[in-house]
């Protein structure tokens, strides 16, 4: 039943992008109570519900739901948009606030995605910091224009991380998130997209050097959101080490592909190549490169004991490897041991949370 609910979600999201396709969806829809719980589950746990939302709208298909079910997808949606709403007037202000200030920046990710407005973005994307890619040497004068205007950093979620822009260089590629009393999202100033070992893969230079205007705010251009997209959610957030696929990622994904896309996979990055193989699961006419990581998916959606099983296993490297560097960092930096120290209660948090 999981698997086919997945495979469900999959076809709205990949395929009601074009009303023409409505007709191909309707018999997928299941009415039994099972089918909707589990698609309200797995739309929670992807962040896609306001998604949903809106491809049933788009697509006039609310006879096919129950009323108590569209009622609940509104008031997400609706929440959703809320928050967008305010969430752009802030934009609108980083944005005003840089430009005047000659500060060389580039709204990423859900930030990107809501000022190029492709589709109904502000209701639809869910969105949590914004985040901006700021020139190496643009990084401090921004930083001290955001506290000079109400932005502070929050030593209870960013402990981990130095004050000191030259140590935060070698420990992450962005800095500690600041926070204002006055706005509804954390602010984080990248100097990099991807983790240190895979940051060649979306230099800054390229980024800057491709980036376009779109109604006075500065955005990548599609191919490299697309991309971000993809490695983003491959390496930050450790896709590929999971053997598993985010739809909210595959959202951003499949507005963003480029034309006959998978005539080209080849030529493009393993990550890349991986990505596309995991989604030949939901449908058989993509190109598939990785048939064993293919086959390992395939039995996490099917089979939930051998999905909790392989989570566990990769969250135990995770920890180790976490465990490991800040081992390192407690050597290495004074402040870092000093927050450490202080925030004990919040380390028993993140461990908490970690394994939850």
């Amino acid at each position: 039943m999981s698997i086919y609910t997945e495979k469900y979600i999959f076809n709205f999201l990949y395929r009601l992008f074009n009303p023409e396709n409505r007709l191909e969806i309707i018999p997928l829809i299941k009415s039994d109570q099972l089918f909707f719980d589990r698609l309200i589950g797995i739309g929670s746990r992807h962040q896609i519900l306001p998604s949903i939302y809106g491809g049933i709208l788009r697509n006039k298909l609310s006879t096919y739901f129950p009323e108590d079910l569209l009622e609940y997808l509104k008031k997400i949606h609706q929440l959703n948009q809320n928050r967008n709403k305010l969430l752009f007037n802030q934009i609108e202000f980083l944005s005003s606030l840089f430009n005047e200030n000659q500060i060389n920046h580039v709204f990423l990710k859900g930030s990107a995605v809501i000022i190029d407005n492709k589709y109904d973005a502000v209701s639809e994307r869910m969105i949590g910091d914004i985040d901006i890619l700021i020139a190496e040497n643009d990084l401090k004068k921004s930083e001290k224009l955001l506290k000079m205007n109400g932005f502070k950093e929050n030593p209870e979620t960013d402990f981990e991380l130095t004050r000191d822009i030259s140590e935060v260089k070698s420990l992450d590629r962005h800095l500690p998130r600041l926070v204002s009393p006055n706005f509804i999202a954390a602010v984080e100033l990248h100097r990099n997209t991807l983790i240190k070992k895979f940051d060649y893969l979306l230099p800054s230079n390229y980024i800057f050097k491709n980036k376009r205007c779109v109604n006075n705010h500065w955005i990548p251009s599609e191919i490299i959101i697309w991309k971000h997209a993809i490695y983003n959610w491959q390496y930050n957030d450790h896709g590929i080490n999971l053997n598993y696929l985010s739809f909210k990622t595959l959202v951003d994904v499949l507005y963003y592909e480029p034309n006959k896309i998978y005539k080209k996979l080849n030529n493009h990055h393993i990550s890349v190549k991986h990505f596309y193989s995991l989604l030949s699961v939901f449908d058989v006419n993509l190109p598939v490169s990785h048939p064993l990581k293919k086959l390992i998916y395939s039995f996490y959606i099917k089979f939930k004991i051998i999905s909790v099983l392989g989570k566990f296993y990769n969250k135990c490297v995770f920890f180790i490897q976490i465990f490991l560097s800040r081992i390192k960092l407690l050597f290495s930096s004074k402040l870092y041991r000093v927050r450490l120290l202080k925030n004990h209660k919040l380390i028993r948090k993140k461990i908490i949370d970690f394994w939850d």
